[in-house]
């Protein structure tokens, strides 16, 4: 292997790394407990984290009854959804916590 394939290669681990942190850091927020100003920063988060994980469930199957072709590796578009869920998690979070105070 050279240095024009090792560098994409780390890129690649390194962004699976990250994901993986975000999905982790997504459950832990999840299962802290707090008091309800707390409770409240997580669940905006929480609510707005899944609005955007089903609407691009519901795009997805509206695509397939359309005939649009996917991919057809089920478990690389199960992970994908799961990381924008946890950066769109992370990234509300942040914003909610700011915003009101966490």
């Amino acid at each position: 292997m050279d240095a024009s394939t090792t560098a994409p290669i780390l890129a690649f681990f390194a962004f699976l790394a990250a994901c993986l942190a975000l999905i982790g850091y997504m459950f832990a927020s999840l299962a802290k407990q707090g008091d309800e100003r707390r409770r409240m920063i997580v669940e905006k988060s929480a609510s707005l984290a899944f609005l955007i994980v089903m609407g691009s469930l519901v795009l997805r199957v509206a695509a397939h009854a359309a005939g649009l072709p996917l991919a057809d590796d089920a478990a690389i578009g199960l992970f994908s959804t799961l990381a924008t869920g946890a950066l769109v998690f992370a990234i509300a979070l942040a914003y909610h916590r700011k915003r009101y105070g966490g």
